[in-house]
């Protein structure tokens, strides 16, 4: 069976993980990759990683910057793919040869994707692409849940996927646009967008961040049943607390049961809510007035008070005596498990996620399958991952490489570069979500181009009451109609609505949409052309999939929040971050911009489907592995600063910094500006062995830091060559503010009915000379049913006879 990316030839010029990733998802869809390498990187990819990210790509070693010959066959390759997809600095060499003239002279239909740290327009643009630097400062790890006071490290490979699937979608998407205009196109994404995918930033004067219902900070515990704190910024304004390492919600949050098994609960609902606090006799303790009915408790201290009761609760039970009765009332919850464990996941085993393959490195390898399903154009692992190198003659001769390019018009020929519109200009898409991980999904396909209508019930997005800056940025972009789809106008009105769009996006439960009376058949039967989308929790068939599903589950159950707290502490469950969510999201956008691409190139019409499982099984895809001889997984340290004594967090006079020592030169270097010998270190001291370091030099480390403010440390240690930056501390509030990181062209602005002049974070993807729509502000609730009804031509009384029914609403 054919795959939706068949007969397209990608060529992989990049080095880093994000790279890696975008051309994986590229070539398990069918696309043929081809990794141009230097014999030099030949042991650069032999990690067991790569087993997964290389799987299926051939490799062909070109010197292209030194051998004239080999930048012919490079420029020869360039006239025959589809796609180039690169990762150099802004400032390499290598920028030259493949400038824009070069490439658009050469092959004027060529895709050409590039990854980059912060972006070609900011000021940081020349820095090096190093994760935790760039989570470091953009306020990301100051986010992340902690057992004491400050930031943490992120173990998770969050921007590496996050960027690469970006950049996958960037690149689909411009094939579309090609396949409708003949048009090649430039694609950029960058390693922060793939960071701020995560952590959405929104900014309104007009609404009232940070505060409770008597207008005082709002305080949440910075640990589980600790005294309630606030926290300040560097320049000591109030800043949002975190929530704590095991959650904040009583009935949302990770506790431990009486076997020392952990268990997640995500009553997102009230109804959630009564039904766990019926089974664990705490009905009338959550209906006491100050508990708020487990909702929203009065004060803080109700809240902790109340967590501990639950917790109590939870462990006078063994986990499996806890799931068999969460089971029995349909209340969401998953077990802790590692990503070991989570490879017997039988959900997991039905998605058919644990798939052997054999490695030429480490024979055979169980690994991550495909977490992106399509109906009928279903993607396969092309091949066990090649050498280094190992094609290299196959593919001079299949493709004819002799070199002798000629250079001579390329050289002389100057391109023209027209205006265009963003790849999904004219897409109309009609949206079902809620909470995350659907309306991420719509937004993003908003900020490619499409037109995307949010359908709403009465009472409108489960998450839209608490009105959160999250749900504003995730739902801008969109225009809202609201309807009753329990009756049978309601059904109507949508389907008239898919009987005019390209795609239905969904992450509902499955059979939902039926239920809504979208099934595909009927659906089919009214626009033959429409695609289908579904993000669901676990799968659309399985064990697991007639659950209630969020994020925090999909975190337990795959091994995310065990590696977050390490192996010397309990769980940490990412809230804020929510990283099956969004990965999931952005799965779906890369499954409907292959849709759509498949349907214009080869008039196939299909259903793409990702889960929040598959998702954290891609976040995890480095240690979802078996194979003989498997290392042990390394974890942070107990206190969650980093993965060695030179690549942590540092607590400084007046903040915190990250410290990434990557080369035996410059760890000489720092030891040298520190005046500690290298003759007195201990074997476990050199660069070579390095972990958590003898007590006595982590000392000395902590104690240069501690007695020097950020900017000194900053400033003195990078003019040594050692890769160093200063923490982002309340960054959320100072991100528009932020000269060095925000340009022009990631930055939304519209005016809100409520909160008034607002700015959005847009374009985690950038085009290049393209003319990007309106930014739109995100719609109140169905605010724009009379506008949709009446295109839908629907005439004024019928209208008018929908509101006076009930059928439909505006606000």
């Amino acid at each position: 069976m054919a795959s939706s990316l068949d007969n397209l030839l990608v060529l992989d010029l990049t080095d880093g993980l994000a790279g890696a990733y975008a051309t994986m998802l590229l070539c398990d869809n069918g696309a043929r990759v081809i990794r141009v390498e230097d014999v030099k990187s030949i042991d650069s990819r032999k990690s067991p990683g790569f087993s997964v990210w290389d799987r299926g790509k051939e490799s062909i070693f070109l010197d292209y910057q030194n051998i004239l010959k080999d930048r012919k066959r490079l420029y020869e390759l360039i006239s025959l793919c589809d796609v180039l997809i690169d990762d150099f600095a802004l400032s390499s060499n290598k920028q030259k040869i493949i400038n824009k003239n070069t490439l658009y002279s050469i092959n004027s239909k060529l895709i050409h994707a590039s990854i980059t740290t912060y972006g070609k327009n900011s000021l940081l643009k020349n820095e090096k692409p190093l994760v935790d630097l760039i989570l470091a400062r953009l306020g990301v790890l100051d986010r992340i849940p902690t057992f004491r006071n400050g930031p943490a490290h992120l173990i998770h490979p969050l921007v590496n996927v996050s960027t690469g699937i970006l950049s996958a979608i960037g690149i689909v998407s411009s094939l579309f646009s090609m396949a409708k205009t003949g048009n090649g196109r430039k694609v950029e994404t960058s390693l922060m967008s793939g960071a701020l995918m995560y952590q959405p930033k929104i900014k309104s004067d007009g609404y009232r961040f940070g505060v409770d219902k008597d207008d005082s900070p709002k305080k949440i515990s910075s640990h589980v049943s600790g005294k309630s704190s606030t926290e300040t910024d560097d320049n000591g304004d109030f800043a949002y607390p975190k929530p704590p390492p095991f959650g904040a919600g009583p009935f949302y949050s990770v506790m431990e049961c009486a076997d020392g098994n952990w268990i997640q609960l995500a009553c997102v609902h009230g109804e959630f809510i009564d039904r766990a606090a019926a089974v664990m006799d705490l009905i009338e303790v959550i209906y006491q007035p100050r508990f708020g009915e487990g909702r929203d408790p009065e004060t803080e201290k109700d809240r902790e008070e109340l967590w501990d009761i639950v917790a109590g609760v939870i462990k006078t039970k063994n986990y499996s005596e806890w799931a068999e009765i969460f089971e029995s009332i349909d209340v969401p919850y998953a077990k802790v498990c590692t990503v070991q464990e989570s490879m017997n996941n039988p959900q997991a085993i039905y998605n058919q996620m644990i798939v052997d393959v054999d490695d030429p490195i480490l024979s055979t390898v169980s690994q991550m399958g495909l977490p992106i399903k399509f109906s009928e154009t279903p993607g396969h692992i092309r091949s066990p991952r090649h050498i280094s190198g190992e094609d290299t003659d196959k593919i001079i001769n299949e493709f004819n490489l002799n070199g002798d390019f000629d250079l001579t018009d390329i050289e002389n020929k100057k391109i023209v570069e027209n205006i265009m519109e963003p790849p999904l200009n004219g897409i109309k898409v009609i949206e079902s979500t809620n909470v995350i991980a659907g309306p991420s999904l719509g937004r993003i396909l908003g900020d490619l181009g499409a037109d995307v209508i949010k359908m709403e019930p009465l009472h409108g997005d489960i998450s839209r009451p608490a009105g959160t800056l999250m749900f504003l940025y995730l739902n801008a972009q969109k225009r809202s109609i609201s309807f009753n789809t329990k009756t049978e106008l309601g059904k109507k009105i949508a389907l008239d609505l898919a009987s005019n769009s390209d795609i239905l996006v969904a992450n509902l439960r499955p059979g939902a949409t039926d239920r809504m009376g979208l099934s595909t058949e009927i659906i089919r039967s009214v626009n033959p052309k429409i695609i289908e989308t579904h993000v669901t929790a676990f799968g659309w068939e399985g064990p697991y999939a007639h659950r209630a599903g969020l994020d925090p589950l999909s975190q337990a159950w795959m091994g995310l929040q065990h590696a977050q707290g390490g192996a010397d502490n309990g769980p940490v469950f990412l809230g804020e971050q929510a990283p099956t969510d969004y990965t999931g999201g952005a799965l779906g956008v890369l499954g409907a911009v292959m849709a759509l691409y498949v349907r214009e190139t080869k008039g196939i019409i299909q259903t793409a489907k990702a889960s929040l499982l598959d998702a954290g099984i891609l976040l995890s895809s480095e240690e979802f592995l078996k194979y003989k001889g498997k290392k042990i997984r390394k974890y942070s340290d107990p206190d969650q600063y980093g993965m060695s004594l030179i690549h942590r967090i540092y607590k400084t006079k007046d903040g915190w910094i990250y410290l990434i020592i990557n080369s035996n030169d410059q760890f000489d270097s720092f030891l040298k500006y520190l005046n500690i010998s290298m003759e007195n270190l201990d074997d476990n001291d050199k660069f070579e062995n390095i972990q958590y370091g003898s007590n006595n030099l982590k000392l000395k480390f902590e104690e240069f830091f501690e007695s020097n403010n950020s900017s000194f440390c900053v400033k003195n240690l990078r003019e040594f060559g050692i890769n160093i930056i200063k923490l982002s501390l309340n960054y959320n509030k100072y991100f528009f503010d932020d000269s060095e990181v925000v340009s022009d062209d990631i930055v939304g602005e519209s005016y809100h009915k409520d909160y008034g002049d607002m700015k959005y974070l847009r374009n985690l993807i950038r085009f290049e000379n393209t003319h990007y729509n309106k930014f739109k502000t995100t719609p109140k609730l169905g605010e724009h049913t009379r506008e949709i009804l009446a295109n839908l031509n629907y005439s004024s009384k019928q209208i008018d006879l929908l509101f006076e029914q009930g059928i439909v609403h505006s606000e």
